[in-house]
C-alpha cells in the first residue's frame, strides 16, 4: 500500500478528496460543511467531519475518532470500518453496505437508512439477543447488555437478525 503523509489538512466547503486505496497518514484533518471525502483505503487521522465521508469501491478504514456534525455514507457493496469513537453528531447513512465497529462502546453516531442488504459487523462483541426501544438497539449476551446502537427510523427488535460467531456478531436487517 502506498503511504501518503500529511500533518494537517482541510477539505474546504464544496471541495473533495478521493482515496483510491493505500494509506493517508493525517494528523489533524477537517472536512468542512459541503466538503466531501470518498473512496477506499486507510485514513489514520482523526477527522473533524462537518461534511460527508463516503465509503465506495471497497472498504474505507477510519482509524481515528470521528467528530463534527457530518454524515458517514456507505455506498452499495462498500464497507466503512470505524476503528475508534464517533460522536453523537455524526450520522451513518446506509445504502447496501457493511459497517464495521471496532469500538462499539465509543460509537455514538446515529444509524440511518438501515435496510435490506445492510449489515453491521461487531468484532469482539458476542450478542445473542436484542431489544429495541426509543431508537436504541440494545445488544444482549446471556441477558446482559453488551452494547447499544442508536437508529433513526421505524424499527422493531424483529428487524435485527444477530449472528454471533468468529469472535463477533453480525447484525443484519430483516423485514419483520
Amino acid at each position: 500500500d502506498a503511504l501518503v503523509t500529511a500533518v494537517t489538512g482541510t477539505v474546504a466547503a464544496s471541495g473533495s478528496l478521493t482515496l483510491a486505496g493505500g494509506i493517508l497518514d493525517a494528523g489533524s484533518f477537517v472536512i468542512q460543511s459541503s466538503g466531501h471525502m470518498s473512496g477506499f483505503g486507510t485514513f489514520t487521522g482523526a477527522p473533524a467531519n462537518d461534511g460527508t465521508v463516503t465509503a465506495t469501491g471497497g472498504t474505507l478504514v477510519l482509524q481515528g475518532a470521528v467528530t463534527g456534525t457530518g454524515t458517514l455514507e456507505i455506498a452499495p457493496f462498500a464497507g466503512l470500518h470505524l476503528d475508534a469513537a464517533s460522536s453523537a453528531t455524526q450520522t451513518v447513512s446506509f445504502a447496501g453496505g457493511n459497517l464495521i465497529l471496532d469500538s462499539l462502546g465509543n460509537t455514538h453516531a446515529v444509524m440511518q437508512g438501515f435496510a435490506a442488504g445492510d449489515t453491521i459487523t461487531l468484532p469482539g462483541v458476542i450478542a445473542d439477543s436484542a431489544g429495541f426501544t426509543g431508537g436504541q438497539l440494545s445488544l444482549l449476551h446471556a441477558a446482559a447488555n453488551v452494547g447499544v446502537i442508536d437508529f433513526l427510523g421505524t424499527y422493531t427488535a424483529a428487524n435485527f437478525l444477530l449472528t454471533p460467531g468468529g469472535g463477533g456478531t453480525l447484525v443484519t436487517y430483516v423485514t419483520a
